[in-house]
């Protein structure tokens, strides 16, 4: 899934620059969200 996120904003941006930029975010999130429950899990 994660391959699938980072790969859509290379098919946007092939339409459109300002879509790749919109979907930096939602890029840095998901990330931050799996470093955050990789953390979490190698804790308990």
């Amino acid at each position: 899934m994660l391959i699938f996120i980072l790969l859509t904003p290379f098919d946007f941006y092939k339409h459109d620059k300002v879509a790749l930029l919109l979907m930096l975010p939602y890029i840095i999130w998901v990330y931050f969200a799996v470093v955050l429950n990789y953390v979490v899990r190698m804790l308990n």
